[in-house]
């Protein structure tokens, strides 16, 4: 079974000279979980920034069958989001409709086809008809 998320040699170090990624490699496959945990400072959000295309590390990154390059990042984001660890840094938006629907209007989708994914989406995680409550007003269960 070929690999949703493919991952080799990557190697990342910030301008200052700390390295925070070391010959990183590994692959997922379809239906797999990976779940990655460690200390502040380990280069678990250097590494996801990397898989966005954020950050360019040296190594070769592969996601759903496409090599992520330079030219090619718009279109592998669409596939694929993030979620940061602190919802204050992750939520902007009024409402939580306003902020579910912030992705599919920035990839150019028209407001009703936005509406309707996030209110599916909203679905999915238990948070049906919450669309027009505060979005900093959340408890962090719901942020998460």
């Amino acid at each position: 079974m070929a690999g949703i998320i493919i991952v080799s040699n990557l190697n990342y170090q910030y301008p200052d000279g700390t390295t925070a990624l070391r010959d990183v490699s590994f692959d997922v496959k379809e239906g797999e979980t990976l779940v990655i945990i460690g200390a502040n400072g380990t280069g678990k959000s250097t590494l996801f920034m990397n898989l966005m295309g954020v950050l360019d590390g040296d190594g070769h990154i592969e996601i759903m069958g496409l090599r992520l390059t330079k030219t090619n990042k718009k279109e592998i984001r669409q596939g694929m989001g993030m979620v940061f660890q602190n919802p204050d840094d992750q939520l902007f938006c009024p409402t939580v409709m306003d902020d579910v629907s912030f992705g599919p209007l920035n990839l150019g989708w028209d407001n009703d086809r936005a509406i309707v994914a996030s209110q599916e989406a909203l679905a999915l995680v238990g948070m049906e008809g919450q669309g027009s409550r505060t979005s900093h007003h959340l408890s962090f269960g719901e942020n998460g």
